[in-house]
């Protein structure tokens, strides 16, 4: 509930941005323009062997060249690296069994409408992975509210959510990634307005529920993108695409996002699958995942 301090795991390593500790309290309602979070920034030296992502072309992958108030510039990460992103997790042995095999990111759908729904805290959240709730068209407030709830470091908007918003939740002390559903290069445009106001981007098949098709889109597509914003690249991976993506190559390309083509059953992720895929990956694209 708001207002109620919950104790903060210990050991969480800096690894995607801004770290928004868990169970903060949040404004009801937000200042016109812009929300505020009071968040103390922790700082924790990485246990030896983490693996620690970096975006291409020689920055940090959690270095932010836009400063931020109250925070310092963050150390630069070894640069042969890849974020792995899992979404739509739901039931606590499945996320302790998925973040086992190697999860830096794990998604949680904040979105009723999908059958991977989470309209509650599970009894176990990740403790190494960073938690990202995902949601399609929802407000400021709402945001932050499951952000607290689920003790989340970033957001994920798979809908029509202005920069504004973005720019807000990005002041909030939250990681923003934004989606972009993809079937002409023509979509790559809309990507110009958020450049300024988003840690990420994430490219995924365009779909009346919101992502978790299980189809991919044509990655060609994304020779268009000349944007400075790093992206995730999602939409119908599966086991079988370990081939298509030891060919795909593009400078900004920073981590991958698994989902359905992993599942047993919507929301049960498959961790024997996962784990050998991670593996297979990281001996086709030599790099430390």
């Amino acid at each position: 509930p708001a207002g109620r301090e919950q104790p903060m795991p210990r050991h969480f390593p800096h690894r995607c941005g801004v770290f928004l500790p868990p169970g903060k309290a949040a404004a009801q309602r937000p200042p016109a323009g812009i929300g505020k979070r009071h968040c103390t920034p922790r700082h924790h030296r990485p246990p030896a062997g983490s693996r620690l992502p970096r975006i291409p072309h020689g920055r940090g992958f959690h270095e932010d060249t836009r400063p931020r108030a109250g925070l310092g510039r963050l150390t630069a990460k070894p640069p042969e690296a890849m974020i792995v992103k899992i979404c739509g997790m739901t039931e606590a042995d499945n996320i302790r069994q998925v973040e086992q095999c190697g999860a830096d990111w794990m998604g949680f759908i904040c979105y009723d409408r999908s059958p991977r729904f989470v309209p509650a805290a599970p009894s176990y959240l990740p403790r190494r992975a960073r938690r990202i709730g995902v949601f399609v068209d929802a407000g400021y407030a709402d945001i932050i509210r499951r952000a607290d709830e689920l003790g989340l470091h970033g957001v994920q908007l798979h809908g029509s959510e202005p920069p504004a918003l973005c720019r807000a939740l990005r002041k909030a002390g939250l990681t923003v990634v934004k989606t972009f559903a993809l079937s002409h290069a023509d979509g790559l445009e809309a990507t110009a307005d958020y450049a300024d106001v988003c840690d990420f981007f994430l490219f995924d098949t365009p779909c009346p529920q919101h992502g978790g098709s299980g189809r991919a889109f044509d990655w060609q597509l994304l020779n268009g993108y000349r944007g400075h914003v790093p992206f995730l690249l999602s939409g119908g991976l599966r086991p079988e695409s370990l081939d298509a993506l030891a060919s795909f190559s593009h400078p900004r390309w920073a981590g991958i996002d698994l989902n359905s083509g992993f599942e047993t059953r919507p929301g049960l992720k498959d961790a024997n699958a996962l784990a050998a895929f991670l593996r297979s990956l990281r001996e086709k694209l030599s790099i430390h995942l």
